[in-house]
């Protein structure tokens, strides 16, 4: 294995594994709203067009008969796909909610077919249901482009397929462009937002003092690790840090120092661990570092260089340089052990207090030697 503690990489919290955790989550939660939404939605949609036949004086005929089987038969699907999922593990939720909003899109231009064509109530509504669609999902536009295309597509082939060119004048095209607005729209729409839930949990996981991942982002991490299948066998290590007589330098140099020291901690930390690793701030001058596929030694060794490096920084404050010390807990364990988050720090927490009372400034391993 590399050298854990010569590597001066950004620190991790942003690996792919977990970023993929977290696109499913928000992928299936879009998923449950679409279906819910599409069951409310296709049903008013058929309102609209009754409420669109009888303004016009049209007697109900098989093309009526048509669509409320068209949309009864695709809210029954969404319907289904809910009651499916709900409360169940799904594999593929983008892919569902793709094909969802591609099946909508031809039922709304099989509808349109035998309700006027372009200017049916159903063309007025696919631009908002593309729209609605892109603000759910997560992924931003290079995600969101290819689903929403292929929705404006199926139901431009669907509906012409029906209705031919013949009937295609002005008012068709302007239709068309409306629809491709929506489009457009939604693109732009779902990369902004993509942008804005970045840069929220950015804020919500990121410690504004010292840069490093907030106490419940690396709790969650940690959760994961011991839960995950596909690390089985993979031993993980958890570090505590904390700052020897931290209080004492807010008292004699104020706190605008004790953030300096905190900050100047943390960045030492997070330029000797690997970007697959994790630095979080845990409470007040405590620090958890999480090191990924590392056991007992490699821990120790890693733990010592930062606690080396920490001692030999110096900091300047009020005209006078100052140094700290830290006092660290080693705790190592390996996925599927059956104990959680809580415990394991707890192990390291003891660790970190017998380093204490061993005098400070050391190191101290509890819990399984993997």
């Amino acid at each position: 294995m590399e050298n854990l503690a010569s590597k001066s990489e950004l620190q991790g919290g942003h690996d792919i594994p977990f970023k993929q955790w977290e696109h499913h989550k928000l992928a299936v939660q879009g998923l449950y709203r679409t279906c819910l939404i599409s069951s409310v939605a296709f049903p008013l949609l058929g309102i609209g067009d009754a409420i669109w036949r009888s303004a016009g004086g049209q007697a109900d005929t098989v093309e009526g008969s048509v669509v409320r089987l068209c949309v009864a038969t695709f809210c029954s699907v969404t319907a289904a796909t809910y009651v499916k999922i709900r409360g169940s593990a799904v594999s593929h939720p983008f892919l569902i909610s793709t094909v969802l909003l591609w099946l909508a899109s031809s039922v709304c231009g099989l509808s349109a077919a035998h309700t006027g064509g372009f200017t049916s109530p159903y063309g007025y509504g696919l631009a908002p249901g593309i729209l609605i669609w892109a603000m759910l999902m997560p992924g931003g536009w290079r995600q969101t482009i290819g689903p929403m295309l292929g929705a404006y597509i199926s139901y431009l082939t669907v509906l012409l397929g029906v209705v031919g060119f013949s009937t295609y004048g002005r008012a068709e095209l302007s239709m068309t462009f409306f629809q491709l607005i929506g489009v457009v729209a939604g693109i732009l729409v779902s990369e902004a937002i993509e942008k804005w839930r970045i840069r929220l949990e950015q804020a919500s996981i990121t410690d504004s003092v010292t840069g490093c991942m907030s106490r419940s982002y690396i709790i969650s991490r940690i959760d994961e690790y011991l839960r995950s299948r596909e690390r089985k066998e993979r031993v993980f290590s958890v570090l505590l840090v904390d700052l020897d007589n931290f209080k004492q330098v807010n008292d004699r140099y104020g706190h605008a120092v004790g953030d300096e020291v905190l900050s100047q901690t943390a960045s030492i930390m997070m330029s000797m661990v690997r970007n697959t690793d994790i630095c979080g701030r845990y409470g007040g001058d405590e620090f958890v570092v999480l090191l990924d596929d590392c056991n007992t030694e490699q821990a120790k060794t890693v733990a010592e260089h930062i606690r080396d490096r920490v001692s030999k920084n110096t900091i300047l404050a009020t005209k006078t340089l100052i140094t700290v010390t830290v006092s660290i807990g080693v705790a190592t364990t390996s996925s599927n052990t059956g104990i959680m988050a809580r415990d394991l720090l707890k192990m390291a927490d003891e660790g970190m207090y017998q380093s204490k009372s061993a005098g400070r400034n050391s190191i101290q391993h509890m819990g399984t030697n993997t």
